[in-house]
């Protein structure tokens, strides 16, 4: 059976931020995202319930992010953050 992964995500570069949905309570949740091509790293704790916002100037390249929960699940996500088209 399939595992539901509680946590979706986005980069909202308007607001400069990720912004997090938890599907239910998952506790004290640690962040860390990393620009696998220049280095740059957010590390956060945050609640995990509802929505959250973390501020953050995100920069153009590949990232990874790793959730861990208060219960010791893991989840890793990777995604690219491309130059605006404007």
């Amino acid at each position: 059976m399939p595992v539901r992964i509680p946590i979706s995500g986005v980069i909202d570069n308007g607001l400069n931020a990720a912004v997090l949905s938890f599907a239910y309570n998952c506790g004290t949740v640690s962040v860390e995202m990393v620009n696998t091509e220049d280095g740059t790293t957010l590390d956060e704790e945050v609640d995990g319930v509802g929505t959250v916002m973390i501020p953050f100037n995100f920069t153009t390249g590949y990232w990874t992010v790793t959730f861990t929960l208060e219960n010791g699940a893991v989840y890793h996500g990777y995604s690219e953050i491309a130059e605006s088209m404007d």
